[in-house]
């Protein structure tokens, strides 16, 4: 690190284990544990690990081992440089983390002359001029030694720290202050100890405002978790303050120290407060009493609550329902859901009620606010946010009176209204497959409004009796040309067909196949594809078949597709007769998924059978049936390895078209390497190819290669 290098040389390497008397031969796992890469520039090199160059994968690590044997060092007979390293480079920042390192080190190992000697180092000269770069350093360190108690001088430290508090306060130097306090926020425990704590309670009591204001500003900056009884006496008095910006500190330093400050004097001010005149003011007592989580909930915090609403300002009203998430399930009081169901209906503050709401709902939804929220559905004014609020709630809310009323709330005029009613019901799951809430989502498909939350909602609920009204609608849609409604419908089908029960979805997906509408025959079509694993039925093979003779392309390729994927379980003669009709498409896509569908079901055909067909197809005038024909002829099993493979492979290998002739040789590999008894019929394909065309000589010198592999 001194010499700024953070590639390790093999000299280095070399030199260390002549020092440490440790051979990387013997262990090599030591370059090789996680935290070093090797890295070569050269084009040729050694391979041998030692030899190698290698670097840190992050400077963490180096930093690290660097302070480790910066201690090492200082133990040893040759401290001095251990000692004049730390004099050089003190207050280099980027020495910092190997000094912060070092101080952890030596605060968990029992040597206490080595930490005597670090830190009689780092307090010795030379110094800083200023001191703020030192008490920085000091800070840093310092905060290793937590809980420490050999190590004697960590009172006159603090000590030293606290002095910088008198300096800000003093000077009222920002730059000075935010340095201090830079160093002191990325401490964890320091701020907790009891001497800067004691520091702050003195500056708490200067007279002077200027120096309450800088004061007052540290301690809102300051992360103090395990805050002294004093110290939250004295910050709840100053809630009280005359002056906002001391009551604005005030609160932020208690929202940092949470549930420890959490007293009932606390809350209480804090509670009054909310009620403030400044508009920050009330926002950070909200935010503190949101940091106290469960224990704001006071009888004295929901009754500010519960007449928050009648209060002329509204933004007290908005302030006061935002901790009321974090309270959980303390809060969710007959009175606060009655004040909240009341606050709905306020339209400057329904939207902090609906958040109440929403955040009470996912820690304690009872039956309370489950039946508040339903009243308040019946209200076309707060119906919106009383929707979305159940949204939340979700499966909890899924009761009979709820989904009925949720599916009267679509006939709602506002659109963002029947928008809302329709998201709760998604998220209530198969609870909301009930005879009211199927009719009123497939409805709602018609409605430009509301189809495309309807359409999500039909798509999470999977329902399963309701796939044929689904299909039906998606179909009369289509009829009136509706190009939105088809796109939802048909979104709607896919994500159902997961779920749907296939005996009533598969007998109006066949139907929809033969609609004259190639829409709609692409999309039933998609759906069958979507659910191949449970439609595997001879009838669905069949109308995939037919499909695959429709006049539109889209309908042909997904067809095929589906087939493609039923191949892998089910192979029969029409699916093979039909997948090399369709290798012989002019839809180059379809082409090469019906080649693919073939490899996929050639381990259940018979041998002779698939010969007999790729006999026609390799004399084939297209030549991506020709390809398609060898790379099926590359998956046959062993019983075709026969003579009759040889006359099958010696055309492609001379066929005008490169490709063809490529895919031949790649298919006559594959299968000269996995099976043996293709070895005995190579003399009589290099008898076959030998001719001096430079063509065929070409893939001859390609055939001879592969025997070396056999």
């Amino acid at each position: 690190m001194e010499y700024s290098d953070i590639i390790l040389p093999p000299t280095l390497l070399k030199k260390t284990e002549y020092d440490s008397q440790c051979d990387l031969d013997d262990h090599p796992q030591l370059l090789n544990f996680g935290i070093l890469k090797s890295y070569n520039d050269m084009p040729t090199g050694s391979q041998h690990p030692a030899e190698q160059q290698y670097y840190f994968i992050h400077l963490s690590f180096q930093e690290y081992f660097a302070a480790r044997h910066l201690i090492r060092t200082l133990n040893s007979p040759g401290k001095q440089n251990a000692i004049n390293f730390i004099n050089k480079y003190k207050y280099n920042r980027r020495y910092l983390y190997v000094f912060i390192f070092a101080s952890g080190l030596l605060a968990q190992s029992e040597n206490k002359s080595c930490m005597e000697l670090f830190w009689a180092t780092i307090e010795g000269q030379p110094l800083d001029l200023v001191g703020l770069t030192h008490i920085k350093l000091i800070i840093e360190c310092l905060d290793e030694l937590t809980d420490q108690t050999l190590f004697l001088q960590i009172t006159d430290l603090m000590k030293s720290v606290s002095d910088w508090l008198d300096i800000c306060i003093t000077t009222k130097s920002q730059p000075v202050i935010d340095s201090l306090l830079q160093s002191l926020m990325r401490s964890s425990s320091l701020c907790n100890s009891f001497i800067l704590q004691n520091k702050i309670l003195e500056l708490l009591h200067i007279e002077d405002q200027a120096s309450q204001y800088t004061i007052y500003y540290i301690i809102s900056n300051l992360p103090i978790r395990e805050p002294m009884p004093k110290l939250i006496s004295e910050l709840c008095t100053a809630i009280r303050d005359g002056d906002s910006a001391i009551r604005h500190s005030a609160c932020t330093a208690l929202e940092v120290m949470g549930e420890k400050a959490a007293t009932n004097d606390v809350i209480c001010a804090l509670t009054d407060t909310l009620r403030d005149e400044e508009w920050f003011v009330r926002r950070t007592a909200s935010a503190a009493l949101e940091a106290m989580g469960k224990k704001a909930a006071t009888t004295e915090m929901i009754s500010v609550v519960s007449n928050a609403r009648r209060d002329q300002n509204s933004s007290i009203g908005q302030s006061a329902y935002r901790p009321i998430g974090a309270m959980g399930e303390k809060a969710v009081t007959t009175e606060m859901i009655s004040a909240l169901s009341n606050s709905l209906r306020d339209q400057y503050i329904r939207l902090s009620a609906y958040r109440a709401f929403e955040a009470m709902g996912k820690k304690a939804a009872t039956t309370e606010m489950i039946s508040a929220l339903s009243n308040a559905l019946r209200d076309e004014h707060i119906r919106q946010f009383a929707c979305a609020a159940l949204g939340t709630i979700g499966i909890k809310a899924a009761t009979t009176e709820m989904i009925s009323v949720l599916s009267n709330a679509r006939r709602d005029q506002n659109s963002s209204t029947g928008q809302s009613a329709y998201r709760p019901i998604g998220a209530m799951g198969e609870k909301a497959v009930t005879s009211e809430a199927i009719p009123a989502l497939i409805n709602a498909l018609r409605d430009e409004h509301v189809r495309q939350v309807a359409c999500a909602a039909l798509g999470t609920i999977g329902i399963k009796a309701a796939m044929t009204e689904v299909i039906s609608a998606f179909i009369n849609a289509r009829r009136r040309e509706n190009l939105c409604i088809i796109q939802f419908t048909y979104h709607a089908i896919k994500a159902m067909s997961e779920t749907a029960a296939t005996s009533e979805a598969i007998p109006a997906l066949m139907n929809a196949l033969e609609d004259a509408d190639s829409y709609i025959s692409h999309a039933a079509c998609a759906t069958l594809r979507a659910m191949d694993e449970k439609v595997s039925t001879n009838e669905v093979i069949s109308a995939l078949i037919n499909a695959l003779q429709d006049e539109d392309s889209h309908v042909r390729l997904c067809a095929c597709l589906g087939l493609g994927q039923m191949a892998k379980k089910l192979a029969t003669n029409e699916m093979v007769a039909a997948l090399i009709n369709a290798v012989r498409d002019e839809d180059s896509d379809l082409r090469q998924w019906a080649c693919l569908a073939l490899e996929w079901m050639i381990e259940k055909l018979e041998t002779f059978e698939v010969l007999s067909i790729l006999i026609h197809v390799l004399r084939d005038k297209d030549l991506d049936a020709r390809r398609c024909a060898c790379r099926v002829l590359g998956w046959m099993d062993e019983e075709g390895a026969t003579n009759e493979m040889v006359s099958l492979f010696i055309n492609p290998l001379r066929d005008e078209d490169s490709h063809v002739r490529q895919s031949a040789c790649e298919a006559l590999e594959r299968v000269m390497c996995s099976y043996p008894a293709m070895k005995k019929l190579v003399p009589r394909i290099l008898q076959e190819l030998y001719i001096t065309d430079t063509r065929q000589l070409e893939y001859l010198n390609a055939l001879i290669s592969i025997l070396f592999k056999i």
